[in-house]
């Protein structure tokens, strides 16, 4: 679409092809671990030289921990000051622009910053960027071991969600002042999508309406058989019968639903409370009765929250109440059930244990949840709901 900067796509692969562990792996494998490989200190610490970009992209999917993990010491802002660390290789992971391979190069105009240089774009690079990396009068150019090009022109959100983190987006592409339509670089990025997915879809487009869409089409369309001749899985999809499919259409073939309030949960939890950064501070009534106020992060590392975010608001609470309730019979089931007065025995062992605990804590997390946003949805609904249903069929309750 033009008018938003969110997509989602399902790979044809199915539901275990989640972008998020898909850019993890490229992040630590293709990366990270890379770069070890070619070093002759493979279990040696390096520093990771990132944009604000890249930084987002590894926020979204891997913890510091992870990057530790695979031998990375120190993450560090590519536009800040920074001391020379001479005994260490630096790893560059940023956006394929001008101003990025200016600094990098400015990094060793008057010293020798890192042991050895290994850069990495998240798209392709124009010809102008690499010839600022290739300046043999550098010292760059003596210590610089690597340079590619990833396919890592996206943001993911969720398992099957993404976003081109474009939030001009809409004026670029529709305003009388805008510097000009961003088709090839919004093409760049869904083609990046598709590589990473390893997926070489059919394009289909909505005719009949504005050309940006035929000309998006046409810019994905070449971008995507480019990178095909480089990505065997892209080969194998572009000659499988059950190519996945990009639809491209514009905001005009559903106007309404901006204007209407969703009533699916995440829908609603992002709309009715104060949501940022995908968290928010609760407070709620634990399984002892307590009052306790803790920081939630709405992610997919949150089960409950997966299975239900997409479930209408009304069964949010009676789900979440069958899943609990499922979960304690498993753990009953896995522990034994002995009879009598020994089952209270049972319980209050199975309080103690970290997997109840945790089963407890997303319960009443999501049971207030749900409480609040039914709340909050009751006090608009007067208001808003005659309103939206007006608008949506073109006539009163009455």
């Amino acid at each position: 679409t033009w008018e938003t900067h969110r997509f989602s796509m399902a790979a044809a692969q199915g539901p275990a092809a989640s972008l998020l562990a898909l850019v993890k792996n490229e992040i630590l494998e293709t990366v990270i671990n890379y770069v070890a490989k070619l070093s002759k200190d493979r279990d040696g610490w390096r520093v990771l030289v990132v944009d604000q970009t890249a930084l987002k992209l590894i926020s979204s999917c891997c913890r510091m921990s992870d990057i530790m993990e695979h031998g990375i010491t120190l993450v560090e802002d590519i536009r800040k000051s920074r001391k020379p660390l001479v005994e260490f290789e630096a790893i560059y992971l940023v956006k394929p622009t001008i101003e990025n391979a200016r600094a990098i190069q400015k990094d060793f105009d008057s010293r020798l910053m890192y042991r050895a240089v290994h850069v990495f774009f998240l798209d392709a690079a124009a010809e102008n960027v690499m010839d600022v990396l290739q300046d043999g009068s550098s010292r760059l150019a003596k210590v610089i071991k690597t340079c590619k090009e990833l396919s890592l022109g996206f943001l993911p959100l969720e398992s099957q969600v993404f976003t081109l983190d474009r939030p001009h987006a809409l004026h670029d592409a529709f305003s009388p002042k805008s510097r000009g339509e961003p088709t090839d670089q919004i093409a760049s990025q869904i083609a990046c999508v598709c590589a990473t997915l390893g997926e070489s879809p059919i394009i289909r487009y909505q005719s009949g309406g504005r050309s940006q869409n035929a000309r998006l089409a046409l810019a994905i369309q070449q971008r995507v058989d480019l990178l095909r001749t480089y990505n065997p899985k892209m080969m194998a999809s572009a000659q499988s019968k059950r190519r996945s499919q990009l639809l491209i259409i514009d905001r005009g073939t559903d106007l309404m639903s901006p204007l209407l309030h969703e009533l699916t949960y995440q829908a609603a939890v992002y709309d009715m409370l104060d949501i940022t950064d995908d968290s928010f501070d609760l407070t709620y009534e634990d399984g002892q009765g307590r009052q306790q106020t803790r920081k939630i992060i709405l992610n997919e590392e949150d089960e409950l929250w997966v299975s239900q975010r997409h479930q209408h608001l009304s069964s949010v609470s009676e789900n979440v109440n069958r899943a609990f309730k499922d979960f304690t019979k498993r753990k009953e089931a896995e522990t034994g059930k002995p009879a009598g007065d020994a089952r209270s025995n049972l319980k209050a062992l199975m309080s103690k244990m970290p997997q109840y605990r945790a089963a407890m804590l997303q319960r009443s997390v999501h049971f207030e949840l749900a409480n609040q946003v039914n709340k909050a949805f009751t006090k608009k609904r007067k208001l808003c709901t005659p309103v939206e249903q007006h608008r949506e069929h073109g006539m009163e309750q009455e």
